[in-house]
């Protein structure tokens, strides 16, 4: 017989960081998703074709990055 209380406290510990750090890096993602939204868009001008190249790629990081 084997005492686990220890492995299954490390393992609790292991998860409530990991939900920790996710939250923490979700929360800024939501405020540059919807920046590049708006760039996106053109809500804030006619984007050129750089703008418009860097917006996608940027939306496409983003959309990767939340969906971790």
């Amino acid at each position: 017989m084997r005492d686990i209380s220890r492995e299954a406290e490390v393992e609790r510990l292991k998860n409530e960081f990991i939900s920790t750090v996710s939250h923490e890096l979700r929360t800024p993602m939501t405020s540059i998703k919807g920046f590049t939204d708006l760039l996106f868009l053109g809500m804030a001008g006619r984007p050129n074709r750089y703008t418009a190249q860097f917006s996608a790629d940027h939306q496409s990081n983003v959309d990767r990055l939340t969906r971790w």
